[in-house]
C-alpha cells in the first residue's frame, strides 16, 4: 500500500528527496481535505530513507528530517511440510500443490502425529539483494477430511525460523492446507485476508492416521473352504482331493501395504508353500502377486484384494495363515484348519493255520482243523 507522510504547521511547502540534498528535493503534495497537511506517495516495493524539509512563507527552510520507508508488496511463500514421527512417509513435503488439487495419500501413521509447516518472507531481487520484508506474522491452516469437509481451522504465530507445529487429530484421514501471512497482510494469492478460504493455500499429499482400534473397525480377512460334510477326528473339514481356500483381504481406511500367506502341514511338508506381495504408494504390486486380484481402490490406495490359494497336501492338520499389514503399519492375521486324505483304505487278511489237506491240492485248499482269519 502507499505511504503518506503528513505535516501540520504554518508552512508554505514541504519538499522531500532520497538524498540529503535540498537541491535535489521535489515538492510534496498538499492534502486538500486537511489543513497544512502534505504527503508524497511511494508506490513501488522499496526500502529507502527520505529527507524532508519544510519551507515557510518567508522562504525559511527547516532543519532536515529523515525517515525510513519500506514498501513490502511480495507475499510470503510456503516452503514445506514436515511430519513426525517418520513411520511411513512416502511423499515429498516440499512438493506442494494448490487447494483445488486432489492429492494422493502419502503420509501414514498409527499413533499421534504432528506436522511442522515452514514459510519465508525473504526474497532476493534480480540484482541479488534482498527485497524489503515486513516479516512473517502467522500461518493460517485448515484440515479437510476425506470428503472435503473442513473440520479444523486456525492460525499460529511463526517462530524465529518461520515455522509452526500442529497436532494431527487421532484417526484423521484427509488433507492439510496452510498459507503464510506477513506483517502488512500480504499472502499468497491476494493482498487481503478477506478473500475466500482456499485462495493461496497449499498442501502436501494427504494424510492418514489409523490406530489399532480403527484398524479393527475397517479391516477384515475372510477365508472360505468348499462345502464338505466330512470331518476328521479333530472336527476339521475333511477332503479326499486337492482343494483351495478363497481369501478376501480388506482395509478400507489406510489401504493394504502387504499380504503374507502360508500353507503348512505336519505330515506332508514337501507341499508346504508361502508367499508375500507388497503394494507401493502408486498401487504397483511386487512379489508373489500371481493369483491375487485388486477388487477395490480409493485414489492410490488398494483397499480390497482376493485370491484362491491351492492346497495339495495329503495330511491332517493343514493350516492356512493370512497376514495383512495396512499402510499405517497395523497388522492382523487369520488362520483356517483342514485335512486332506487321499489314501484309499487297504485290507489285509492273515490266517493262523496255513496247513491244508494235500489230497485236494489240485482243486482248492481244504483244512480239517479250525482256522482264524485276522483282517487289518
Amino acid at each position: 500500500c502507499d505511504s503518506n507522510l503528513p505535516f501540520s504547521s504554518q508552512i508554505k511547502e514541504v519538499r522531500y528527496s532520497t538524498k540529503n540534498d535540498f537541491n535535489s528535493s521535489r515538492p510534496a503534495s498538499k492534502d486538500p481535505n486537511q489543513k497544512d497537511t502534505y504527503y508524497f506517495e511511494v508506490k513501488e516495493e522499496s526500502e529507502n530513507s527520505y529527507y524532508l524539509w519544510a519551507i515557510d512563507h518567508a522562504a525559511n527552510v527547516s532543519q532536515v528530517r529523515s525517515i525510513k520507508v519500506s514498501i513490502d508488496k511480495t507475499p510470503p511463500r510456503l516452503l514445506k511440510f514436515e511430519f513426525q514421527p517418520e513411520n511411513y512417509q512416502e511423499s515429498n513435503g516440499e512438493d506442494l500443490k494448490g487447494a483445488a488439487t486432489t492429492t494422493d495419500y502419502g503420509y501414514y501413521f498409527k499413533e499421534a502425529a504432528t506436522v511442522t509447516v515452514f514459510a519465508t518472507d525473504l526474497f532476493q531481487n534480480k540484482n541479488g539483494s534482498n527485497n524489503p520484508t515486513s516479516g512473517l506474522k502467522y500461518i493460517s491452516y485448515y484440515f479437510a477430511d476425506e470428503f472435503g469437509k473442513q473440520i479444523i481451522q486456525g492460525k499460529k504465530k511463526t517462530d524465529e525460523e518461520g515455522k509452526i507445529q500442529i497436532d494431527i487429530p487421532p484417526n484423521f484421514k484427509g488433507r492439510i492446507f496452510a498459507k503464510p501471512i506477513d506483517t502488512v497482510g500480504n499472502m499468497p494469492g491476494n493482498h487481503a485476508e478477506k478473500s475466500g478460504i482456499d485462495t493461496g493455500y497449499l498442501q502436501a499429499d494427504a494424510v492418514i492416521v489409523e490406530d489399532e482400534n480403527k484398524h479393527l473397525e475397517t479391516s477384515d480377512i475372510s477365508m472360505e473352504l468348499p462345502d464338505t460334510n466330512k470331518e476328521d477326528r479333530e472336527n476339521r473339514p475333511l477332503y479326499k482331493n486337492d482343494t483351495s481356500v478363497e481369501v478376501m483381504v480388506r482395509d478400507t481406511y489406510s489401504g493394504i501395504r502387504s499380504i503374507e500367506w502360508s500353507v503348512e502341514a505336519p505330515y506332508d511338508s514337501e507341499n508346504n508353500h508361502t508367499g508375500t506381495l507388497e503394494i507401493n504408494n502408486q498401487s504397483d504390486i511386487t512379489g508373489e502377486g500371481a493369483g491375487w486380484t485388486v477388487e477395490k481402490k480409493e485414489q492410490n490406495l488398494v483397499t480390497e484384494m482376493k485370491a484362491s490359494i491351492p492346497i495339495s497336501h495329503n495330511s491332517n492338520g493343514i493350516v492356512v495363515t493370512i497376514k495383512l499389514t495396512d499402510r499405517a503399519g497395523n497388522i492382523s492375521s487369520k488362520k483356517i484348519d483342514l485335512s486332506i486324505d487321499k489314501t484309499a483304505p487297504a485290507i489285509k487278511v492273515d490266517y493262523d493255520n496255513a496247513s491244508y489237506d494235500m489230497d485236494f491240492a489240485d482243486e482248492r485248499e481244504f483244512y480239517k482243523e479250525a482256522r482264524t482269519a485276522t483282517i487289518t
